[in-house]
């Protein structure tokens, strides 16, 4: 009994010296992979799988699956190779594109991996999975729920409120546009009555629109209506040495006090001058039409 209990305790000693020398499971010249869960998958979802190789067993490049549609269920999105002093690590990465109508087993693909150094390919074999819809084939006939529902009409954008500001625009900028028209063109300002130089402006624009060309005779028409203008403003009949009524009453115009001298003496000499001959009589009526609107802008902005 003894040398039988003694045999048997040499059998176990040698089968432990001969499992001790055997290689581990990851040793050099093996394949490890580590793949995804096998269930529990839906549209979506993106999978992935970890192939670790030897050194002799490292792909080329070129030898690597290419990204893209593999099935009606997968896709390859990326295939990264990392290496290092130990070989290399191949990650895969797929996606789930489509959704069954019940729970589906599908698998990843298998893979032929061609060594790079040459030799014999490493062999993967496909990885079952399961792959589950994200909703129930039927609906509970409940509260219509059964039957196509209609689609959701748009709602209508209020008008009221855009309405209202652009009104509230408009109101504000119409005045403030008659306003600056009426700086520009002084007989739009229809509600100031007393403004002489603006009916003046309104006289000579037609003398010059009718003078073509522009005669002497037009010319003494044109400054006849601008002393009409002056005396109107000053509420008296004006002389060049005897202007002071009219910056009294307007002191505005004392601004274009200058201007105002240069035209009586050019009225002085146009109608009790020697000569008629030296009178340009365009370039005169257009210094008139300027003279006075540069007035009638004063008297309008300086307005009591």
């Amino acid at each position: 009994m003894a040398r039988g209990w003694l045999a048997i305790g040499l059998c176990c000693a040698a089968l432990c010296t001969v499992q001790a020398q055997s290689p581990p499971a990851d040793a050099a010249g093996t394949i490890r992979i580590e793949e995804p869960r096998p269930y529990g998958h839906v549209v979506g979802d993106v999978l992935d799988r970890r192939i670790r190789l030897p050194v002799d067993a490292v792909p080329a490049t070129a030898a690597l699956p290419k990204p893209g549609r593999i099935d009606a269920w997968l896709e390859l999105r990326s295939a990264e190779l990392q290496t290092d002093a130990a070989g290399a690590e191949l990650r895969l990465r797929y996606q789930i594109v489509n959704s069954p109508t019940k729970v589906l087993t599908i698998a990843l693909p298998a893979l032929r991996l061609a060594p790079a150094a040459g030799g014999t390919p490493a062999e993967v074999a496909p990885w079952p999975i399961t792959v589950a819809p994200i909703t129930p084939p039927f609906v509970l006939a409940r509260a219509g729920l059964d039957a196509m529902q209609p689609d959701v009409q748009p709602q209508r954008e209020p008008l009221q409120p855009i309405a209202l500001r652009l009104a509230l625009w408009l109101g504000l900028l119409v005045p403030v546009a008659w306003l600056l028209a009426a700086r520009r063109w002084p007989q739009m300002a229809f509600w100031r009555r007393d403004a002489p130089f603006r009916d003046a402006l309104a006289d000579l624009r037609r003398i010059a629109a009718r003078a073509r060309p522009a005669s002497p005779a037009h010319y003494r028409d044109a400054l006849e209506r601008m002393h009409r203008a002056f005396d109107g403003a000053a509420g008296r009949a004006l002389f060049a040495d005897r202007l002071a009524p009219l910056y009294a009453r307007r002191p505005a115009l004392r601004e274009a006090e200058a201007a105002v001298q240069a035209f009586y003496a050019e009225s002085r000499r146009v109608f009790f001058g020697s000569s008629e001959a030296t009178t340009d009589a365009a370039a005169g009526l257009k210094a008139l039409v300027v003279l006075c609107r540069r007035l009638a802008q004063l008297e309008a902005d300086r307005a009591p």
